[in-house]
């Protein structure tokens, strides 16, 4: 499975799925939106401000998927997978 997105902005974000308020965890299988068995939840994208460069690293609002058959990552936005994205409390 691929890497994910690690360190403490790893744990900004949550997905949740609509229908039942779960939350959805990086490695977790869930339906593929397109009916073809399952995909594994790998994480939100990441993205950074073309100013400040790499460090200034965050996680965005896009979730990033891994396909058993064929092998590939793919990205979703988190309404076509029956999810969406929340911030996550602070603890």
């Amino acid at each position: 499975m691929r890497q994910r997105l690690a360190g403490p902005e790893a744990d900004l974000l949550r997905l949740v799925d609509q229908a039942t308020g779960a939350e959805i965890r990086p490695g977790d299988e869930i339906a593929d939106p397109y009916g073809q068995g399952t995909i594994v939840y790998l994480g939100p994208t990441r993205g950074y401000d073309i100013n400040q460069g790499p460090s200034s690293q965050a996680p965005g609002r896009i979730a990033r998927v891994y396909y058993y058959e064929p092998e590939t990552e793919w990205a979703y936005r988190p309404c076509e997978l029956g999810a969406r994205y929340e911030e996550r409390p602070p603890a």
